[in-house]
């Protein structure tokens, strides 16, 4: 009877999953020509990319296009990759495929259920309640560790700085203007934007806002010329030049294995009385200090995964990215702290960071 009851469950899940594979399919069949916009039969980056910005684009249909977005960075190893999704590649549910990719439908299912919750609880504000906070901020499938850290450290310790960038314009647009640099036209995030890239959640648009500024002002910049500019801002980057960027303040980097604990306990507390940024990272990963208590010696942190887990680099529990730990444990597990300075920054503190 117990194995009869697992047999009923096994093919109750089963037939649940074929029935969202071939729904998803339908969608897929129902909006490919819109997606493909040469007409030849396949998908490119560019077409992907292009797509996410369409703001005709909502619902089921952006996140069924979400899905496809980052099962690309996954499959298309290469940022500049040429390779293409036909209607019968993403529709294939067994493991052959048709121009180099991997089984796609079951895959893709998961990641369209993902990205459809995500549109939804997203909030259409600029800042639900007035101001930013760093509770609702998820990394998620990007490696822009270095950007979130900064404006989650602004937002945490001076979010009138973070308000301040930000204006909205009655076409539901937004300007942005960092310190120190020209303002920034930012068209509305759409949905499928939303889905792909990092955000805040129920607490308004204003990261996607500020990320979406600052990517356009970096693909401008750097001469990339991306479709979609958000994808030159995902790949890595440099915490202390982002500290300098986002506040018009120089930095000054501390390495933990040679920078005595009297001065890091100095450093910490000259920046956070202050409330200032300092930024700090483990290998590879870039992660904010949020406060320090000279009467205990503990350090709180915060990883921008936003995650609830074990961060396992330094064997701390999460609680949505924020842990503490002693001074000492930081000085062993972390590479340096990067601590705002009252001092603008020159040309000559960005040549420092490359």
């Amino acid at each position: 009877m117990l194995s009869s009851c697992f047999g009923l469950i096994s093919n109750s899940v089963l037939a649940a999953e074929n029935n969202e594979a071939a729904g998803l399919a339908i969608l897929f069949k129902q909006s490919f020509a819109n997606w493909d916009c040469n007409r030849d039969g396949v998908l490119t980056k560019d077409e992907l990319d292009q797509a996410l910005q369409n703001p005709a684009i909502k619902g089921n249909q952006a996140a069924a296009l979400a899905a496809i977005k980052i099962y690309s960075r996954t499959t298309w190893k290469e940022e500049n990759s040429t390779q293409t999704f036909s209607l019968a590649d993403l529709c294939s549910s067994n493991n052959t495929t048709g121009s180099g990719t991997t089984t796609a439908l079951p895959k893709l299912v998961s990641l369209f259920n993902t990205y459809q919750k995500k549109i939804a609880q997203e909030s259409a504000l600029l800042f639900s309640d007035g101001r930013p906070h760093i509770e609702e901020i998820r990394q998620g499938k990007t490696g822009d560790c270095y950007f979130l850290s900064t404006i989650g450290g602004l937002a945490y310790h001076t979010p009138q700085r973070v308000i301040d960038m930000i204006s909205q314009n009655s076409d539901g647009s937004y300007t942005v203007t960092f310190p120190r640099h020209r303002p920034i036209a930012v068209p509305a995030p759409t949905d499928a934007e939303i889905a792909c890239y990092s955000d805040a959640g129920e607490d308004g648009v204003w990261l996607h806002v500020c990320e979406k500024a600052y990517a356009i002002y970096k693909n401008k910049k750097t001469r990339r010329d991306a479709t979609e500019a958000l994808e030159v801002v995902i790949h890595g980057g440099s915490g202390a030049r982002m500290l300098m960027f986002m506040t018009g303040n120089s930095c000054i980097r501390y390495p933990t294995k040679t920078t005595s604990i009297e001065q890091l306990r100095q450093e910490l507390i000259e920046a956070l009385s202050n409330h200032r940024i300092v930024n700090t990272g483990t290998s590879g990963h870039c992660l904010t200090i949020l406060e320090y208590n000279p009467s205990t010696d503990i350090v709180t942190v915060w990883n921008p995964w936003g995650t609830s887990g074990i961060y396992s680099t330094v064997n701390q529990q999460m609680n949505h990215g924020v842990f503490s730990m002693p001074l000492t444990d930081l000085q062993n597990y972390f590479v340096s702290i990067l601590p705002e300075t009252a001092r603008p920054w020159t040309v000559a503190d960005f040549k420092r960071f490359r």
